[in-house]
C-alpha cells in the first residue's frame, strides 16, 4: 500500500508535467546552468561564469548526476523530483508504521502527502524543494531511531542526512539544530553522553557546510551570496504566513481564494489555527509519553520556522515570502497531527469508538477536497494558467528562442535574458554567455518593498545607460552576440531598453523578431553607418532627385552610385538577397569591367544586405558602387531560390547624371 501511494504522488507530480515539463523559475535556470557547467568541467559556476555561492550545491550536483551523461539537466529535473517526492511518502509512511499502534493514521498521512497540493505542485518544478524535505525527513527519522533504540549507526546517518539537507538550502540549518538540542538534553544520558553525541553529531552535519563557506570566502569573498535590499516588516511576514497555512486548509481552490481575498483576517487566523494545534497535539502527546515524533518532528517545524522569520526580516529573499519556503513544515506538521491521531485513535478502543469514527469520516472526506484539487490544479498547469514559468508561454512559442534554435550561435553571446539564450541551445561550456543590462544606470540603493516595486531607473535614453554602453562596447570583440528579449506582445516578456542598442550603429541588426532581436557588435558597421546616415540626409533634402524606381525599395542614381532605401523597414525586409544587373551601351565594356563570362550582356553585382547596407533606426539603406562607363540601363531587385523574385525593377539613368 505505501508503494502504491508512493507511485500515485509520482504520477500526480508527472501529470502536471504533461505539455510544458518541469517548471522554471530563475532559480531553476541557475541550477540547470551550473549544472551543465560541471558537466562541462567549469566547475560550479552561475550562467556568467562567475562562482556559485547564493545556494549550497547539491542540488545542481543532483542534476549533474541523474543525467548519466547521456542528456541534459533539463531532461531530468522533473522526472527526478517526482521520484524524490515519491520517496518521500515511502520514507515517513515506513516510518510511521514503525512507530505508530494505528494504521489508519500512517494511510492518512501517506494519502495526505501524495495529494497534497502545495508539495505536488513543487515537486513539479525543477527547484530545491523535494530534495531538501526528502533528505531533512530522513536526517530526523534517523535521529528519532537513535533516540528509541540507541544504535551508533543511526545517529551517524542522521548526521550525514543532516549535511545533505543543508546543503541544499541554507535554511536546512533547522535539521542539525533541532537533532542537536535534542541529543544535548536527551532524558536518560549523562550529562558527558549529550556532549560527546551532540559535539559528534554536530562535527559530521556541519563540517561540509563549513568547507563550502569557506570556499565561497575564499573565492568570491562573500559567505551565502548577497542580500536584498526589501522592506519587510514582521506584521508583513506574519500575515503572508498565515495566509500561506490557509491555502494548505483551503486546498488551494478559487472557491477559498474568495473567502481569503474577502476575510483576509479570517484566513490569517485559520492558518495560524493551523499551527496552534498542531502545538497543542505535540503538548498533549509529549505530557503522556517521553518520546514520539512530536519531539524531533515539532521542533523542526518551529525552528525552520523561527529562521525563516529572521532572514525574511533581514532581507534575505528578493521579494519577501513566497509559498514555497513554508512546504518544509508540511509534513512536520502531519507527522505531529499523526502522532496525536493515533493516540485518540487508541484510547478509543477502550471506549467507544464512535467520536473516532466520526473523525476517520471527515478525514477521509478531506480526500475527496484534495482529489478535487489535484484535478484542477493538473489542468491549470497544462493549459498554461499556472504563474509564467519560463517554461511556458510566451516563452514555448518564442520567436527569438525558436530562430536561436534554428540559428545557432557560436562564440560570445550577452544578453538581458541569458537564461534563455541557454535554455534555447543547451550547450555548454557556458563560460561565454554573459549578463548585459546596460539600461540600468547607476542608482542610490533604495529599499525594496517586498512586491519588487520599481526604484531602479531603467529609462533607455538616461546619460547613464548611454555611459554604460560605451563602456561596455569599449571592452567587448568585434563579432559578440547580443540577444535582446523585449516586451512587445505581453508583459510576460522582459525589457530593458532595447531601444538604447539602436542609438548605437555600432550594432548590426541580424534578426527583428516579434519578441527579441539578435544583434552583431561589428565597429565596421558603425564606420559605414555613420557615412550612409549622410546619405540619407542627403536624400531626405533632395540632394539625390527623385528616385530612379519606386517599388520595395526606392532606388537612387547619384553619380556613379545606385541608393535603396526603404523605411520603415526591419531585417526581415533585407533577408532576400539583392540582384544588380548593369548593361553599357557598349558591350565591349564588359570585358573591361572584368566580367569573363563567354558572349556576356550585363555585369552581374548581386550582393547580400549585410555586405553593402546598414539598417538606421528603422531605415534600410544600401550603396553600391557602379562600373565606370556609359550605362544604357539597370536591373535590380530581390531574390529567393527557388521561390523567385521579390520584386524587379528596370530603369534608364537619369538625363543628368546627379555627383557623387
Amino acid at each position: 500500500l505505501l508503494a502504491a501511494l508512493s507511485a500515485l504522488g509520482v504520477v500526480l507530480v508527472l501529470a502536471r508535467q504533461i505539455v510544458y515539463g518541469a517548471g522554471l523559475a530563475a532559480d531553476s535556470l541557475e541550477y540547470l546552468a551550473i549544472a551543465g557547467n560541471v558537466l562541462a568541467g567549469e566547475g560550479l559556476t552561475y550562467l556568467t561564469g562567475e562562482p556559485a555561492t547564493l545556494w549550497p550545491p547539491l542540488y545542481p550536483l543532483l542534476l549533474a548526476g541523474a543525467t548519466l551523461g547521456i542528456v541534459a539537466p533539463l531532461d531530468v529535473a522533473g522526472p527526478l523530483n517526482a521520484v524524490i517526492f515519491g520517496l518521500t511518502i515511502f520514507a515517513v509512511g515506513h516510518y510511521l508504521r514503525k512507530r505508530l499502534e494505528s494504521r489508519f493514521p500512517v494511510v492518512w498521512v501517506c494519502i495526505a502527502i501524495a495529494l497534497s497540493i502545495p508539495l505536488a505542485d513543487l515537486a513539479s518544478w525543477a527547484l530545491t524543494g523535494p530534495a531538501f524535505m526528502l533528505l531533512a525527513a530522513a536526517a530526523l527519522i534517523r535521529a528519532d531511531t537513535f533516540l528509541v533504540e540507541g544504535r551508533t549507526s543511526s545517529l551517524v546517518w542522521a548526521g550525514v542526512f543532516s549535511a545533505l539537507a543543508w546543503q541544499t538550502r541554507y535554511l536546512g540549518a533547522a535539521v542539525p539544530v533541532v537533532v542537536g538540542l535534542t541529543l544535548l538534553f536527551q532524558p536518560g544520558a549523562s550529562p558527558r553522553q549529550r556532549v560527546r553525541r551532540c559535539a559528534g553529531f554536530s562535527l559530521l552535519a556541519g563540517a561540509p557546510m563549513a568547507l563550502w563557506l569557506l570556499r565561497n570566502r575564499l573565492i568570491a569573498g562573500v559567505m551565502t551570496g548577497h542580500d536584498w535590499p526589501i522592506e519587510y516588516r514582521l506584521p508583513e511576514i506574519l500575515g503572508d504566513i498565515g495566509e500561506g497555512l490557509w491555502r494548505w486548509l483551503a486546498f488551494d481552490l478559487p472557491l477559498f481564494y474568495r473567502l481569503s481575498s474577502e476575510a483576509p483576517a479570517l484566513a490569517t487566523a485559520a492558518g495560524f489555527g493551523l499551527l496552534l494545534a498542531a502545538a497543542a497535539v505535540a503538548a498533549s502527546v509529549i505530557a503522556r509519553q517521553k518520546h514520539l515524533p512530536c519531539c524531533l518532528f515539532g521542533g523542526f517545524a518551529l525552528t525552520y520556522l523561527l529562521l525563516l522569520v529572521v532572514a525574511l526580516a533581514q532581507g534575505r529573499t528578493q521579494y519577501g515570502l513566497e509559498p514555497r519556503y513554508l512546504t518544509p513544515l508540511y509534513i512536520s506538521l502531519l507527522i505531529v497531527a499523526a502522532a496525536g491521531l493515533d493516540r485518540i485513535l487508541s484510547g478509543a478502543r477502550k471506549r467507544t469508538s464512535v467520536p473516532s469514527a466520526i473523525l476517520m469520516l471527515c478525514l477521509s472526506l478531506g480526500v475527496v477536497g484534495q482529489t478535487a484539487a489535484n484535478v484542477y490544479h493538473i489542468r491549470r498547469a497544462n493549459a498554461d494558467h499556472f504563474h509564467v514559468g519560463f517554461n511556458r508561454q510566451p516563452w514555448a512559442n518564442s520567436e527569438t528562442l525558436r530562430y536561436l534554435r534554428a540559428n545557432p550561435l557560436t562564440g560570445e553571446v550577452h544578453s538581458n535574458m541569458p537564461h534563455m539564450v541557454f535554455l534555447s541551445t543547451l550547450t555548454p561550456p557556458l563560460g561565454d554567455r554573459r549578463d548585459l543590462d546596460l539600461a540600468r544606470v547607476e542608482y542610490t540603493e533604495l529599499p525594496r518593498s517586498r512586491t519588487g516595486g520599481n526604484v531602479i531607473d531603467r529609462t533607455p535614453e538616461s546619460g547613464g545607460g548611454r555611459e554604460q554602453l560605451a563602456g561596455w562596447l569599449a571592452r567587448v570583440a568585434d563579432g559578440t552576440w547580443v540577444v535582446w528579449f523585449e516586451d512587445r506582445t505581453t508583459n510576460d516578456l522582459f525589457d530593458y531598453g532595447a531601444a538604447l542598442l539602436r542609438t548605437s550603429s555600432a550594432f548590426e541588426p541580424v534578426a527583428e523578431l516579434a519578441d527579441g532581436a539578435v544583434f552583431k557588435v561589428n565597429r565596421n558597421y558603425a564606420v559605414r553607418s555613420d557615412l550612409y546616415r549622410s546619405t540619407y540626409e542627403s536624400i531626405a533634402g533632395g540632394g539625390h532627385g527623385a528616385p530612379a524606381a519606386r517599388s520595395i525599395f526606392d532606388v537612387y542614381f547619384a553619380g556613379n552610385t545606385l541608393t535603396y532605401l526603404k523605411e520603415p523597414c526591419a531585417a526581415g525586409d533585407v533577408r532576400a538577397r539583392f540582384f544588380l544587373h548593369v548593361v553599357p551601351e557598349d558591350s565591349a565594356d564588359l570585358l573591361a569591367g572584368g566580367n569573363t563570362a563567354e558572349r556576356p550582356t550585363f555585369d552581374n553585382l548581386d550582393f547580400s544586405f549585410p555586405d553593402r547596407g546598414v539598417i538606421l533606426n528603422g531605415k534600410c539603406l544600401a550603396v553600391v558602387t557602379l562600373p565606370n562607363y556609359r550605362i544604357n540601363h539597370v536591373r535590380t531587385g530581390q531574390y529567393v531560390a527557388r521561390e523567385g523574385h521579390v520584386w524587379d525593377e528596370t530603369f534608364p539613368p537619369p538625363p543628368r547624371s546627379l555627383p557623387s
